[in-house]
């Protein structure tokens, strides 16, 4: 009886080891990687963009023409840079920032940022249909296109 007991204790715990150990891998990979996901390597060394001449988030200072740029790395690194002008008042400024991305086969994905130089991170959501990227930036959505 003692025996069975072990063999028995000796089965349900290589039991539950082997489904412990098991690979649940559903296709969806969110480190900007994919595994053969048509949907996550749509990403990888692309660049989107929006050239916006008169962008309404500086309207009330003058007439700023800016230029959004994010760029997402062969890894799950992207860039975002904006640059910004008026003629009006010869104002130039490119920031930039940094940081990496987490992106899901729902289209949806997570970008934590830096500004270059600064410690501060930014949570920045985003989504990809199509050859569309919809970036979620202060409160706002700025939508570009694949380049």
């Amino acid at each position: 009886m003692k025996v069975t007991k072990l063999i028995l204790c000796f089965v349900a715990m290589a039991t539950i080891l082997f489904a412990g150990c098991s690979k649940d891998d559903n296709g969806a990979n969110n480190n900007g990687d994919n595994n053969g996901s048509s949907t996550n390597s749509t990403l990888k060394g692309t660049t989107w963009q929006l050239d916006n001449p008169h962008d309404e988030a500086f309207a009330n200072v003058g007439d700023y023409h800016v230029i959004y740029t994010v760029a997402f790395g062969q890894n799950n690194e992207v860039t975002f840079t904006r640059e910004i002008s008026c003629e009006e008042i010869d104002y130039y400024l490119k920031p930039v920032m940094t940081g990496t991305y987490t992106y899901g086969n729902d289209g949806k994905g997570v970008a934590l940022m830096y500004n270059e130089g600064e410690t501060t991170e930014y949570r920045i959501t985003f989504t990809v249909s199509g050859d569309t990227l919809v970036w979620n930036f202060n409160l706002r959505d700025i939508t570009l296109h694949k380049q």
